[in-house]
């Protein structure tokens, strides 16, 4: 199952994976911009014994002002769950950067954490001591500086060329469907970093791979870290349907859901538009529409995919239930997901 090339933006929870029992299959999450969302990723772990095709793959993303960009809530020993690579963590905080983080796992050694780019995540953004917690004792996220680390993150300006910030305390989605432009620029500390063997073949705007002369690290690239390639001109921001200005989905919101035997994957409450194509897609009341491809508007002001269940989940967890308030700490928002269970 793959998720790609989506801007998902201003939920409770983004994306959420859930995986239980033996044999569960997992996603692949690649070249999507997760941005301002209380949760971007949400992995839960409901007694996972076993994986049929190995961890979740998230690679090449943007996780950008989410309060928390990834969240893993597990209870304890068990197969990794992720394997994170090549993804950009930047600005993940609360809009007073007084709580939040790039990364929280609630037991160690779930997660493969490599070859990501950290910036300015959490209370401290001129530190990356608190962007990731619980990983692990083998993961300190202290050491992570402007080279690379044993595991190969590194810190840097990922250079955005206009990053606005969906949350309705921020820019607003009006304006960032509008204007926002998650590419690189010249000076972006992601250009020719990401460990290729890793990369999708193409990024968010279905651009293949250029390598840049005398910039990135030995042995790293063509492939830049995050969902957009630099190829030596920037990009117009993202497209809107005849000028529409989508707002916020109402309290009871649409929920996208993606399903198979052992694992949900759900876009809950969120809005999803799609500019790898440079146009939405036209409306429809269809349930047959890809999530990598198309979207639908379902109310003058909301954009969302709608993707059909491929079959019943009988042992895979119940999603978390969705509230009209975000949950503001870290804290708050463990209580409200485990309320919800």
């Amino acid at each position: 199952m793959l998720v790609d090339k989506n801007y998902i933006i201003d939920s409770n929870y983004a994306v959420f994976i859930g995986l239980s029992g033996a044999g569960a299959l997992t996603p692949q999450l690649a070249s999507n911009a997760i941005v301002g969302n209380s949760v971007g990723l949400l992995v839960n772990d409901a007694g996972t014994t076993g994986t049929s095709n190995g961890p979740a793959e998230v690679v090449n993303n943007d996780f950008a002002y989410n309060d928390i960009g990834l969240l893993v809530n597990t209870k304890g020993t068990g197969p990794s769950l992720a394997d994170v690579t090549n993804n950009i963590f930047w600005q993940n905080a609360d809009r007073g950067h007084t709580s939040g983080l790039a990364i929280f796992a609630s037991a160690p050694n779930r997660l493969s954490i490599q070859d990501n780019l950290f910036a300015a995540n959490g209370p401290n953004i001129v530190s990356s001591a608190d962007d990731v917690v619980g990983a692990g004792p083998a993961f300190n996220s202290a050491a992570i500086g402007t080279s690379p680390d044993k595991f190969g993150n590194f810190t840097g300006d990922p250079a955005f060329v206009s990053p606005l910030d969906p949350r309705p305390n921020g820019d607003g989605e009006g304006n960032f469907l509008l204007g926002a432009n998650f590419d690189l620029r010249s000076t972006s500390a992601a250009i020719d970093n990401a460990l290729q063997s890793a990369a999708p073949a193409i990024d968010f705007l279905y651009r293949t791979r250029v390598d840049i002369a005398r910039v990135g690290f030995p042995g790293r690239g063509p492939a830049d870290v995050g969902a957009f390639e630099f190829n030596g001109a920037s990009t117009s921001s993202i497209p809107t349907s005849g000028g529409t200005n989508p707002s916020a989905p109402g309290s009871g919101g649409t929920t996208v859901q993606i399903r198979s035997v052992a694992t949900n994957v759900a876009i809950p409450d969120g809005v999803v538009h799609d500019a790898a194509k440079g146009t939405p897609a036209a409306t429809s009341n269809s349930s047959t529409k890809t999530v990598a491809t198309q979207v639908a508007r379902t109310t003058p002001n909301q954009v969302v995919a709608v993707v059909p269940p491929t079959s019943p989940n009988p042992t895979g967890p119940s999603l978390p239930a969705q509230s009209t308030k975000k949950p503001t700490t870290l804290a708050a928002l463990l209580a409200a997901f485990r309320k919800s269970k």
